[in-house]
């Protein structure tokens, strides 16, 4: 009996050992994790960081403030996984502005509201906006200029976002500025200005190595292709230039996803052997022995698992409009590598965890068709077409780069939009040009 108990106690201690065994990252996984790394030296990044200091400070100064406390809390919470908090918060003392002309670009009726803009009461109002907060253009202005950036924080969960609110406001002034210089009678000014400022906007868009900032850029992007239709249908010489599609280095999404594997890979790590872990599974804290955690969780068989997914996005991100569409139809799911009893806690957390990268994906697709709808439809003006539905007859025969055959941009009223169709649902109206 005593035998018999000892070669049971054996066999549980072995199956205890070789449940602490883990895989090594498969190679795809371990070299996109190779391809994050913080290059030392960013002052864009650290401006941005710094860009809502409060008046009289330096944003500089400011920024790099900020990026020690951030650096100086990542150390310490790499060293004790289990402290709590989410990191510093970032300081805002700069004034943002509000109100009506600062409406949800998502709202029907948003931008169409802004080129409505005709009053002298509304052009002196932009003006008293532009007046109130010179500070904030003055450093969207200096920030504009750099052309450095790159996070200069370790990737991470819990790494503060930079004040990107900043930006979306200041881009807002920019528009109606251009808004109010075309009220005024003077039209090739406005759209000198939107011309230089969407080359600036295509700049930082190309350089964000991270997807928050990406769709940050985006959107304002987006912002301004509408506000520049809407001033360029007035012009009917020659001088409203063509735009260019998104280029191969605006679109690329395998740094910025690589960033976002990196953080889950911290995350892991973080897990890996830590009994707050059951605390993630809704159980209560309490110690557990690390060897009991790394019997169910194994940080590098999780990131095995969920790679195929990283690895899809890219690949799709890399493909035209039209095959991006073929695959959102087929709906193609990669292979998951699944250990449920080597790994079964692992398995089921990073699975449910993984952001919906297709999406984003989609969002920089329909961006690039909204600038092919918007060419044709600035062309299409200058033959003296006025309304939004007969623009759309004149632009009947357009293809649409999603689909082969007939696929004309649709007319929707409520939010005098002209809209081409996508393989995904587009919440935002990215691939809609609002026509006014």
């Amino acid at each position: 009996m005593l035998k018999l108990m000892c070669s049971l106690l054996l066999l549980i201690v072995l199956g205890v050992l070789l449940l602490q065994l883990d895989d090594e990252l498969v190679p795809g996984a371990q070299a996109l994790l190779d391809k994050v790394s913080v290059r030392e030296g960013s002052d864009a990044y650290v401006y941005l960081l710094g860009m809502g200091a409060a008046p009289g400070e330096d944003p500089r100064a400011a920024g790099q403030a900020q990026l020690n406390a951030i650096r100086n809390w990542q150390r310490s919470y790499r060293n004790n996984r289990r402290q709590p908090g989410a990191g510093p918060i970032l300081e805002r003392t700069l004034p943002l502005p509000d109100g009506a002309l600062f409406c949800n670009r998502r709202e029907d009726g948003c931008i169409t509201s802004l080129l409505k803009l005709e009053s002298e009461n509304a052009t002196a109002q932009i003006h008293g906006l532009l007046s109130e907060h010179h500070l904030l253009m003055e450093r969207y202005a200096e920030f504009m200029q750099l052309s450095d950036y790159s996070t200069q924080t370790i990737s991470s969960l819990q790494e503060p976002i930079p004040e990107f609110s900043y930006m979306v406001k200041a881009n807002r002034l920019m528009l109606l500025k251009a808004l109010a210089l075309s009220a005024e009678g003077q039209l090739k000014p406005a759209l000198d200005l939107l011309s230089g400022h969407l080359v600036g906007l295509r700049i930082q868009l190309a350089n964000q190595d991270n997807l928050i900032g990406m769709m940050v850029f985006i959107f304002q992007i987006s912002d301004l292709l509408d506000i520049y239709y809407g001033l360029a249908a007035q012009d009917t010489s020659d001088a409203v230039l063509r735009i260019d599609q998104l280029s191969k280095e605006e679109k690329a999404f395998e740094q910025r996803i690589a960033r976002e594997f990196a953080m889950t890979a911290d995350m892991v790590a973080g897990l890996d052997r830590n009994p707050d872990i059951w605390a993630v599974e809704g159980m209560s804290e309490g110690y557990a022995p690390g060897w009991s955690v790394r019997a169910v969780f194994k940080p590098n068989m999780s990131l095995n698992t969920i790679f195929p997914l990283y690895e899809q996005a890219i690949q799709y991100s890399l493909l035209s409009a039209s095959e991006f569409a073929q695959k959102m139809e087929h709906k193609d799911v990669p292979e998951w590598l699944v250990s449920r009893f080597r790994n079964p806690l692992g398995s089921r957390l990073l699975t449910m965890s993984v952001p919906e990268f297709l999406s984003y994906i989609g969002v920089m697709f329909d961006l690039d068709v909204k600038i092919t709808l918007l060419n044709a439809a600035v062309e299409a003006r200058r033959n003296a077409v006025h309304s939004g539905q007969g623009l759309r007859d004149r632009l009947s025969q357009l293809p649409n780069p999603y689909y082969e055959g007939p696929h004309p941009p649709n007319w929707h009223a409520a939010g005098n939009r002209l809209c081409f169709e996508g393989p995904l649902p587009d919440t935002r109206s990215m691939r809609c040009l609002v026509v006014y």
